[in-house]
């Protein structure tokens, strides 16, 4: 009975070291988090806003899950959000990706010739460019991948 016990409250036993507040000075940081509310890593530094638009790409195509995509836009500065928006809907618009489509993502992969398609978009003009698709996708994001390059 007792180990029953033991392992019935191991979970909130847990729990309660992980919601821990890592910062003194802050109270907030034990509180769950908001979109109004800081982001604070393990050692009590406020992420909110690290990460300008390369980062937040970054940071996004290490994610496997859309978990993982909402934690990096949280930590990424609204100029961020905002270019890497533009880019994104720039990707979607030329390298489609519904059913039957050449991002199409249906088998939960990415294919090497959607990828391909991304790639092609920001190629800078007057580079050559091999379309994926039958309308090209070439050189159709340059400006927004530029403009998020040089987010600082």
């Amino acid at each position: 009975m007792r180990s029953v016990l033991r392992y019935a409250f191991l979970p909130i036993l847990l729990a309660g070291c992980i919601n821990g507040d890592f910062n003194q000075n802050d109270q907030g940081v034990s509180t769950p988090p908001d979109m109004t509310a800081k982001i604070f890593d393990i050692a009590g530094v406020d992420l909110y806003g690290a990460y300008n638009c390369v980062g937040l790409n970054t940071c996004e195509r290490a994610c496997t899950t859309p978990a993982c995509v909402f934690m990096c836009q949280s930590m990424a500065t609204p100029s961020a959000k905002s270019l890497d928006s533009a880019l994104q809907g720039c990707f979607n618009q030329f390298c489609p990706s519904g059913a039957g489509q050449v991002c199409d993502a249906s088998s939960g992969m990415v294919s090497a010739i959607c990828m391909m398609c991304i790639s092609n978009t920001y190629i800078p003009k007057g580079m050559s460019c091999q379309a994926s698709q039958m309308v090209s996708e070439c050189h159709q994001c340059v400006d927004q991948a530029n403009a998020c390059t040089a987010d600082m």
